[in-house]
């Protein structure tokens, strides 16, 4: 009796609503696959010495047009290490991208040695390493400019100054092992498996493809994406600049573009 009555009670107090129509919607479909994936462009700088004897390089087409240039002064044969005169060249260390993806950086000379009063030079050589970084921080795409500034003082004691620029390609392609796993394997946008590991260039996208190996069982979702390498910090990069197609079914695309610290050793893969 007790029950019934507890019973009668809680069935009393029962409502019910009709939830209301869902509001139409005019947002655009979303575009097919791969194309939500960012493209980075970061070209190289035209540079010139500047009236206060200094470096101006201008950056142009810088693509996506938001973000943060890291900048740093190497080496000049390799584009890495200490610059020669390291001392004598300033430069800001990170510095954010204008709108439009136009930007200027002055690279500040110190000419110690020039004499002015009889005929001398002095000539700097370093190597202008310029990464493009996404939101998180992370290099997405990077290049080198090779810069030779020679300053030279002339018998009328007038100091002219003049400079050769050159774009550093030693960057070389890394291959890609697929070690993903016994149901991943690295494919193309189509899902056309790839053999023989090519060499992945810094900019281009990875595509891994996950099958099931059971019709009955779908691949429902992924929760990570492990790129590790030895030396790097290993990145879950389903946070990054990643797209995933086919949640829920037996085939899953994964597309993704690895961070640029993971092309900066060529003696070991991915």
């Amino acid at each position: 009796m007790i029950h019934a009555l507890l019973l009668q009670s809680a069935t009393a107090q029962i409502t019910t609503t009709t939830p209301p129509s869902p509001s139409p919607t005019n947002a655009p479909p979303p575009l097919p696959f791969g194309q939500n994936i960012k493209t980075y462009t970061l070209l190289a700088p035209v540079c010139s010495t500047t009236a206060e004897d200094n470096v101006k390089c201008d950056f142009t087409g810088i693509a996506p047009a938001t973000g943060t240039l890291a900048l740093s002064i190497t080496g000049y044969t390799e584009c890495t290490g200490a610059a020669t005169r390291s001392a004598d060249i300033s430069l800001p260390v990170a510095t954010a991208i204008a709108a439009g993806g136009e930007h200027s950086v002055t690279i500040e000379l110190t000419t110690a040695t020039l004499d002015l009063t009889a005929e001398s030079s002095e000539a700097f050589e370093f190597c202008l390493l310029t990464s493009l970084q996404d939101d998180s921080g992370k290099e997405v795409i990077y290049q080198g400019q090779k810069i030779t500034a020679t300053f030279t003082v002339d018998l009328d004691f007038e100091v002219t100054g003049g400079i050769a620029s050159e774009q550093y390609d030693g960057f070389e392609e890394k291959a890609v092992d697929k070690t993903y796993g016994v149901t991943a394997f690295q494919c193309d946008i189509d899902r056309t498996a790839i053999t023989g590991s090519p060499a992945l260039a810094i900019g281009t996208t990875l595509f891994i493809c996950l099958d099931s190996t059971d019709a009955n069982t779908v691949i429902q979702t992924v929760e990570t994406l492990v790129v590790s390498k030895t030396g790097v910090t290993p990145s879950n990069v389903l946070n990054a600049n990643t797209e995933l197609q086919g949640e829920g079914t037996i085939a899953v695309t994964i597309g993704t573009r690895p961070y640029v610290e993971f092309f900066e050793d060529t003696t070991t893969n991915l």
